[in-house]
């Protein structure tokens, strides 16, 4: 069973809907992306974003040139994300963001 959009909002620390412009994937550990922020939810983010993913089973797969709505969690040095926490292109997430913006 998949988590509700209400439960992945609420254990967010934030929620953007972002353009990804690319990623890093040079370092074993982990792939960075650099996006830019459209809209936020729980924090107050715009402008350009760097989201840590790392190199596990769940690690975000965001595709450069694709807008996505991404769930984020603080780290110590920015936001992380993964593929686990539910993030989904923008186009295919109109229900989701619905939900989150009320």
């Amino acid at each position: 069973m998949s988590r509700s959009v209400q439960a992945r909002a609420k254990t967010a620390d934030a929620i953007v809907i972002a353009d990804v412009a690319g990623f890093d994937d040079r370092r074993p550990t982990d792939r960075t992306f650099k996006v830019r922020v459209v809209k936020s939810w729980k924090a107050r983010l715009s402008g350009p974003l760097t989201i840590l993913s790392e190199a596990t089973t769940c690690q975000a797969d965001l595709r450069r040139g694709t807008r996505y709505l991404i769930y984020l969690k603080r780290t110590a040095g920015g936001y992380r994300t993964d593929a686990c926490a539910g993030n989904l292109p923008a186009a295919q997430a109109k229900a989701a963001i619905a939900a989150i913006g009320r």
